[in-house]
């Protein structure tokens, strides 16, 4: 099918009408409106959308190959089934937005604004969430692998066993989470703050601690084996049953917290204080 010029665009979303399977690819519209659109199977490669309106746009089994969104508005809007390579999301507004079964590579949402967004499906490896707003936002069987979400803000974020794997999460803020069962395995989240989160079973094999604040979280059962947690905050923190073993814990701070049945062979707690904790 040819491809469709800028007006045609515009004049069928005026229309209401729904664009399936259109050839979209390098076509400009920044700053234009396109609230409501319905595009369906479109290619929208190369496209260049810098500060478009999008918000309650239906965009389902779309491709993005190099997309440029700076600065988009996509609040309450629906993406589902599609690919987003090498794009730019960066200053996106993504307020409520529903992301469904979507692919992520390479993409950047530097400082992006997703809160009481809902990610459901969504797998996400090399991309860069840094600076971006996730406050509230709802994640369920997510991956988000070797991704940058390095001082994010993710406050009461719902994100039960996401994967985090191998990603940077340095200075982010994610206190009153739900990260049950969460996988941080080879995470740097020096300097994060993850206090009152429950996060039983959660994984931080082999991640980067130091200096992290886990004060009044429940991470019961949790495996910290070989982390490297020196200076961090683990004061009335619930570490019962949890896996401690050849973990760094110098200098961490460990008072009022319940310890019973924790497992510790091996690890250094140097210079750590225990006052009324339970052990």
């Amino acid at each position: 099918m040819a491809q469709m010029t800028k007006d045609e665009v515009l004049t069928a979303v005026r229309a209401n009408q729904t664009l399936k399977g259109r050839d979209l690819r390098g076509i400009k519209l920044q700053g234009e409106n396109l609230q409501g659109a319905v595009l369906e199977r479109c290619d929208l490669s190369d496209a260049r959308l810098e500060e478009i309106k999008l918000d309650g746009a239906s965009l389902v089994g779309c491709t993005f190959r190099n997309t440029v969104l700076e600065g988009a508005s996509l609040q309450e809007s629906l993406i589902k089934g599609s690919v987003l390579e090498n794009c730019d999301l960066s200053d996106c507004v993504l307020v409520e937005a529903t992301l469904s079964n979507i692919d992520l590579q390479k993409c950047l949402f530097r400082d992006a604004d997703l809160y009481s967004a809902f990610l459901t499906e969504v797998h996400a490896s090399l991309c860069d969430f840094t600076g971006a707003n996730l406050e509230r936002a709802m994640l369920a069987a997510c991956t988000l692998l070797l991704c940058h979400m390095d001082d994010c803000n993710a406050g009461s974020l719902q994100a039960p066993k996401t994967d985090f794997s191998g990603s940077s999460l340095t200075g982010a803020h994610f206190d009153r989470s739900v990260l049950l069962g969460a996988n941080f395995s080879l995470a740097k989240l020096g300097g994060a703050s993850l206090r009152g989160c429950p996060m039983n079973k959660a994984n931080f094999f082999s991640s980067d601690l130091s200096a992290t604040q886990f004060t009044k979280s429940n991470m019961e059962e949790c495996h910290l084996e070989s982390v490297q947690a020196e200076g961090a905050e683990m004061d009335g923190v619930n570490l019962r049953r949890a896996y401690l073993v050849e973990g760094n814990f110098t200098g961490v701070n460990f008072d009022g917290s319940h310890m019973v049945d924790a497992v510790t062979d091996d690890a250094i707690f140097e210079g750590a204080s225990f006052v009324g904790a339970e052990r």
